[in-house]
């Protein structure tokens, strides 16, 4: 009876609200470089992309979470990834953010009609346990959306926590306390959702064979075992990475990660969030891949830096001001690419410093190969954007048929001016 029990869920004030059909009587469904730049003691004003920054470049406050760095993988160690069960979900299941890798957002359940949707009841209610400090400003922003897969949902607090429920009844099963402090928050917390993934080198019924993972608004990339919610200790240090390693220079709030990190062939691809109305000189916003099995760095896509796929060593760090992405990405297992909606270099409403290298992906569709981290292709939606018009939104892919009897693989790119963009996603 679990998996007929149809849900809607909803977090309100960290709060998560079931629904279902069980009180009436419904028809059941038929089933820069990474040598990069050396942080100079003033700023200047140059037509040169010369950043500057304080004197040490790599002291970064409370954000770098006392972790220490992760060692580089080459791109030939990289073990062959298995098809992820998110690639074809059961019907019953939402395994992604997007529901599945194609993010289509569409489920195929029929249960919860037009004709009885009135008539659903409260099942349960789950309270996250997350609420502001005592005394200080509300920057919680509740926009977690759960994945299920079999008889749990899996999501994530305002404040990186994480949770397992039995998607029937809400019981908690287990909860990972992500110990974020309010300090790291910025101007509003948000965890859009987490990432399952399934190990390929962790057998079935090992730890870890099947994870959680998520990143964090204090920029760690945390996974848990799925079963049990205990740290996989073979990622990272201990289960945790630190994504503060080679972005030099920041203080609290200035980055963070809010949205689902994709997995690509085994890749985890990993955008964030920069504060990037505050100042021209702000933290990069590279795009970084890392190793599903063992967390460890594989490569970086620095845009002023487009050559250099490392990460830097102590004394530099990537380009800073750079366009960052924000919101959900994409990711292609067949062609092995993962689709970045990009936001703008910094700082909004001025773009006389900008290079010509951010110039030609800000506000853009970049098609990343997730092997080595090069762009196969760029899309730009604004051209010279000093308007804040970063793409909001995660591409959808599906199969365009051509008007002559052509199939070809696409994808939908909505866009903050009412603009729907459909492209070749090979081109």
């Amino acid at each position: 009876m679990r998996n007929q029990v149809r849900l809607l869920g909803l977090l309100l004030g960290g709060t998560i609200l079931g629904t279902s059909l069980s009180a009436v009587k419904a028809q059941e469904a038929a089933s820069p470089s990474t040598s990069h730049e050396t942080a100079p003691a003033e700023e200047t004003v140059s037509t040169i992309y010369h950043p500057p920054a304080p004197n040490t470049p790599q002291a970064t406050g409370v954000n770098a979470a006392n972790l220490p760095d992760i060692d580089e993988l080459p791109i030939d160690q990289l073990p062959q990834a298995v098809p992820q069960e998110s690639a074809n979900p059961k019907a019953e299941d939402w395994p992604a953010y997007g529901r599945d890798d194609r993010a289509t957002r569409y489920s195929p359940l029929t249960q919860i009609t037009p004709e009885n949707v009135s008539r659903l009841q409260r099942a349960f209610v789950y309270h996250t346990g997350v609420l502001q400090p005592k005394g200080k400003l509300n920057r919680l922003a509740p926009e977690t959306a759960p994945i299920k897969v079999g008889d749990s949902l899996y999501l994530c607090s305002a404040t990186n926590d994480m949770m397992r429920v039995d998607a029937a009844t809400g019981q908690e099963k287990w909860h990972f306390h992500a110990h974020e402090s309010y300090d790291a928050i910025p101007f509003t917390s948000a965890c859009k959702s987490v990432t399952y993934y399934t190990s390929s080198t962790a057998a079935d019924g090992q730890t870890c064979h099947n994870r959680i993972i998520e990143a964090t608004l204090d920029n760690r990339m945390i996974a848990v075992d799925a079963e049990d919610g205990k740290p996989c200790e073979a990622f990272g240090h201990g289960g945790q990475v630190n994504l503060m390693q080679g972005m030099g220079w920041s203080v609290p709030r200035f980055v963070g990660v809010t949205s689902p990190v994709p997995i690509i062939n085994g890749v985890i691809v990993v955008n964030h969030e920069v504060l990037d109305g505050q100042r021209r000189w702000a933290p990069s916003g590279v795009i970084r891949g890392y190793d599903a099995e063992s967390g460890k760095f594989l490569w970086a896509w620095d845009v002023n830096n487009p050559d250099n796929h490392h990460q830097p060593d102590k004394d530099h760090y990537y380009s800073r001001g750079t366009p960052n992405s924000w919101t959900a990405m994409t990711g292609d297992n067949a062609l092995g690419l993962v689709y970045v909606p990009m936001g703008n270099s910094s700082a909004d409403y001025y773009s006389a410093m900008r290079s010509d290298a951010e110039n030609k992906v800000s506000s853009a569709v970049v098609a990343l190969d997730v092997r080595t981290g090069e762009p196969r292709w760029v899309f730009q939606t604004v051209h010279k954007d000093v308007w804040d018009y970063d793409i909001g939104s995660q591409a959808t892919l599906f199969d365009y048929h051509a008007d002559d009897g052509s199939i070809i693989p696409a994808l939908i790119m909505p866009t903050k001016r009412g603009q729907t963009f459909i492209l070749d996603r090979r081109t």
